[in-house]
């Protein structure tokens, strides 16, 4: 009788094995194919939240920013000679939940300013990067504002092109420091997402017999 509840019990733990084994494998099959949907091409090429469910619409639309005057940013800007901007837009890159794995944080966006020779690619990635971020907090709250990821590119392209470059600190940036802060108040002015305007859909309709 002991050998028979034994065995039975021998055999349940590894059945139980086996169904955790199936549930682990289906859930890497899951979490592969939302990474591929989340990435596919969409009108925002940084994340399609068209993916996303109720509950992580909310949770990736948190964020800390705060409204500023566009005019005072701008004149800051011209005033510091672009410091301004490296730091207070460095801080809200920090102030935004990460998407992706490479999303800078605060000391990233700044710091990297700093870097000889890297410094100019950053000004590339940080400066779109922060706009892309910009734009999903919009599309996770059904606007289709968009921040100036052109404007941005831009901008940098003129950064690193001699004789040219001075343009593009006099009057690129400081143009793009405007409307890129004009996005933000906009954008807070927007408010939080709610779950309750997100109510869970049925996955199939019920069948009528």
């Amino acid at each position: 009788m002991y050998r028979d509840d034994r065995d039975a019990l021998v055999q349940r733990v590894d059945a139980l094995e086996k169904t955790e084994q199936l549930n682990a494998e289906m859930k890497r099959e899951l979490l592969e194919l939302r990474r591929a949907a989340a990435h596919a091409p969409a009108e925002n090429p940084y994340l399609n939240p068209g993916v996303l469910g109720p509950a992580e619409r909310v949770a990736l639309s948190e964020h800390q920013l705060e409204k500023f005057p566009v005019w005072a940013a701008g004149l800051l800007h011209v005033a510091s000679f672009g410091l301004f901007s490296v730091v207070f837009y460095g801080i809200q890159q920090g102030r935004m939940p990460r998407v992706a794995r490479n999303d800078p944080t605060t000391g990233q966006s700044i710091g990297f300013n700093f870097i000889p020779f890297y410094q100019y690619y950053w000004w590339f990635f940080n400066s779109m990067r922060l706009c892309e971020r910009i734009t999903l907090q919009f599309q996770l709250r059904g606007s289709k504002e968009e921040a100036p990821r052109g404007l941005a590119l831009a901008s940098a392209i003129m950064s690193v092109i001699p004789y040219v470059n001075f343009l593009g600190f006099l009057f690129m940036w400081p143009i793009l420091t405007c409307v890129v802060q004009s996005k933000i108040n906009k954008l807070i002015d927007l408010g939080p997402v709610l779950l309750e305007a997100h109510p869970p859909q049925p996955l199939l309709a019920s069948s009528q017999s």
